[in-house]
């Protein structure tokens, strides 16, 4: 269950589904919520799953060696063309 506030920006909620959903495949039985190992996982199967690698380094390719606001602009401009949270991708291409 992903509980949302009403003002949330749905772009924000992809992430979160995904992550809750390969909880939900891995076994709810496990009661491994609280395992950081387990949490950890969720994190980078959702991250591949949304941000896949050929995404990732095309959007690195294009941002690189430009100025911050400009990197900003284009991830922003990346996020809402694709569908994707800003923080997700930025996440990523950490």
């Amino acid at each position: 269950m992903v509980f949302v506030n009403n003002n949330t920006n749905i772009l924000d909620l992809i992430f979160p589904l995904l992550h809750e959903t390969i909880h939900a495949i891995r076994d709810e039985e496990l009661n491994t919520m609280d395992d950081p190992v387990e949490e950890n996982f969720c994190d980078l199967v959702a991250g591949y799953i949304q941000f896949p690698g050929e995404y990732v380094s095309m959007v690195a390719k294009t941002i690189i060696n430009r100025r911050i606001g400009i990197q900003i602009n284009l991830l922003k401009e990346f996020a809402e063309k694709n569908s994707h949270s800003l923080f997700g991708i930025v996440q990523q291409l950490k």
